[in-house]
């Protein structure tokens, strides 16, 4: 059952049910747009017709960010008041207790949630300042709302808790153990070619995926995702040059289970289609008369 005034309802479960219901914040309700077993994004509009402009006492029950599209509203948490438009993001830790104020004219917004179990309990907090710079994460949003898959779209999520939290904590800058990352970037490059999601990276590594994307990301420069994906496209060039085999089968052997979703990915990365990439590499390989 929901409670009024809170992002969350349910924390004994976060999963793919419950981040994907309608939740009421008081103020209003939020609507999911998409949501994956880990994480959910969120569209609030204010509507001043229907509900109160004020509502105190509100609490966090998931980790959040919220980015507003449109208008501008106040909010009041542990930073103390703040007015809140497109140019400041606003981070929401599990507990903490909150309130906004919005103006007569409305505002509109994204939020970004990560369920319970998305987070190790011995993590340390991921938020500090509750206000923050906007960085990029409108457009990891809108992002993570085409991506064509849950994965995809966890690894967006992340990325953008990832930054926000980076902006907001003083600390979280600092250096990522190493030597496990290693040996999960060796464990994706054992795996990339499986079908293998983030979840699974996270077990073997002993963490929660939020964990290993902000450690990975310090210590290799990328994300998990995007590094497999970097991995199954040197394959892919590498077969269409050295093998007749159908694009679809080329898809297929390095980990995608859609060629159209392959194609679309590898002419964005690559420059062009893989059978396009195929013929200048035929005609290359020809010896000069």
């Amino acid at each position: 059952m929901l409670k009024a005034g809170c992002i969350a309802a349910d924390t004994a479960q976060s999963g793919r049910a419950s981040l994907a219901e309608a939740r009421d914040v008081g103020c209003g309700t939020i609507l999911p747009v998409r949501s994956s077993a880990l994480g959910a994004i969120y569209r609030y509009d204010y509507n001043p017709a229907n509900s109160p402009r004020r509502v105190d006492d509100k609490i966090f029950d998931l980790n959040c960010v919220l980015i507003t599209t449109r208008g501008r509203w106040r909010v009041n948490g542990k930073s103390g008041a703040a007015d809140v438009d497109a140019t400041r993001v606003v981070t929401g830790a599990v507990g903490e207790s909150y309130g906004c104020c919005h103006d007569a004219d409305g505002n509109s917004s994204y939020i970004a949630v990560l369920g319970n179990d998305a987070l190790d309990p011995d993590c340390g907090p991921i938020f500090s300042r509750q206000t923050i710079p906007p960085g990029q994460a409108l457009r990891l949003v809108e992002r993570a709302l085409a991506s064509a898959n849950d994965d995809a779209f966890d690894s967006l999520v992340f990325t953008l808790f990832e930054q926000a939290s980076a902006a907001s904590c003083a600390s979280s800058g600092g250096t990522a153990p190493g030597l496990r990352m290693q040996r999960v970037k060796r464990f994706i490059e054992l795996h990339a070619f499986e079908q293998i999601a983030l979840r699974e990276v996270a077990s073997e590594a002993g963490l929660s995926p939020f964990t290993l994307v902000r450690q990975f990301h310090a210590a290799i420069g990328t994300s998990p995702y995007a590094y497999m994906l970097e991995l199954r496209l040197a394959r892919a060039k590498e077969l269409l040059r050295t093998s007749d085999r159908p694009v679809r089968a080329v898809a297929e052997r390095v980990g995608f289970r859609d060629p159209a979703y392959f194609s679309r990915l590898f002419a964005s990365a690559v420059g062009c289609p893989p059978t396009a990439f195929r013929a200048d590499a035929s005609v290359a390989r020809k010896p000069a008369r």
